[in-house]
């Protein structure tokens, strides 16, 4: 399975069809890249403030909400994703 089926499959996602999925999946690779995701997660998570917090600052950097936030460091391996509703 390629890299992106495998993180699509482990990310719920809002809207039925395929192509809305694919679309929301790539609107938050492109709001929040891996390559700037990643750094910022390490510094904030330095400050060991909590997971709530963590996700909270983040969402507010990158302008989304918590609960995209909260699936996007899922989806990245970086946070286990307790909420189990869609978005």
């Amino acid at each position: 399975m390629s890299k992106f089926l495998n993180n699509y499959v482990r990310v719920v996602m809002l809207g039925t069809s395929l192509a809305e999925q694919e679309a929301n999946y790539f609107a938050m690779c492109l709001l929040m890249p891996e390559e700037m995701l990643i750094p910022d997660f390490k510094k904030i998570k330095a400050w060991k403030k909590g997971k709530k917090f963590l996700i909270e600052k983040l969402a507010n950097m990158y302008h989304v909400t918590y609960q995209i936030m909260n699936i996007r460091l899922s989806n990245l391996g970086l946070i286990k994703n307790d909420n189990k509703s869609t978005i």
